[in-house]
């Protein structure tokens, strides 16, 4: 991978005929939106890669259910992006983006802090918020990056910026499933650090307590079981508040881009 972005760099900047124009990352416009896709596409997808396991495997919902739940994210990001082309007309492309990011990132905080008794209806409707923000954001965000470009540069543009999602997408899914299974790992250590057969919650004389008695086979396998559970449920919590973080960078980059720039011909 290194070694074909080499030559590809190489290529772009000495070739006669690059395979994209060097123009294309000269354009303020272009570029910031560009990372502000790959900021805001890197986490889209995988919080549907997320949240599906955490619906069927920690609130034990059905398959059906569990797309259901996740069908108002969907649903929400086709209205918003009818809408936001309509409201662009009429408000500042800025402010429209400004809006949708701060939606999105407050709908990962709110996520951040579900468990698996988070109610359907509750959660269906975060969902709907998050792809109602992100269609707010997107749209606009496309429309000011071509905005000042060269009409004979927007087809590779198109291109630049398909590749680029397309990346952020399985970078994104990569980098929050790592950190799910590490934070895992990581808080079923600390947890199972603090359970000792020397513990009086496990030192009772009812049935509870016989039957999760660390030093027996199976007191010992219903505690792991028990702490993975809850582990789980942490990891998870904590990857939503780590991509929570990634509309920051975005927000910064909002206001590099040019509000009224002629559109050229």
């Amino acid at each position: 991978g290194g070694l074909c972005l080499y030559l590809f760099v190489v290529h772009m900047l000495t070739s006669e005929k690059p395979f994209f124009s060097p123009a294309l990352f000269k354009d303020r416009n272009f570029v910031t939106s560009l990372i502000m896709t790959m900021c805001i596409s890197s986490p889209q997808l995988a919080t549907a890669t997320l949240l599906v396991p955490f619906l069927q495997q920690l609130a034990f919902y059905p398959v059906v259910d569990s797309g259901i739940a996740m069908a108002p994210r969907g649903l929400g990001t086709m209205v918003a992006m009818f809408i936001a082309s309509q409201l662009t007309v009429r408000i500042d492309a800025f402010k429209v983006m400004f809006v949708g990011l701060l939606g999105i990132g407050w709908t990962m905080l709110v996520i951040s802090s579900w468990t698996p008794d988070v109610s359907q209806t509750e959660m269906m409707a975060i969902l709907l918020i998050q792809g109602f923000s992100q269609g707010l954001v997107l749209n606009p965000m496309i429309v000011m990056g071509f905005s000042t470009l060269q009409a004979e540069l927007r087809g590779e543009a198109v291109s630049v910026q398909s590749l680029c999602r397309t990346m952020s997408f399985a970078a994104g899914i990569s980098v929050t499933t790592f950190t799910l299974y590490r934070n895992t790992q990581a808080t079923h250590a600390d947890i199972a650090a603090g359970i000792t057969p020397f513990q009086r919650a496990l030192q009772g004389y009812d049935a509870l307590s016989r039957a999760l008695d660390p030093t027996t086979i199976r007191g010992a396998a219903m505690l792991d079981q028990m702490v993975t559970h809850q582990a789980r449920i942490i990891a998870f919590n904590n990857t939503f508040r780590l991509m929570a973080l990634t509309v920051i960078p975005p927000l910064i980059l909002l206001f590099l881009l040019r509000r009224r720039s002629a559109v050229p011909r």
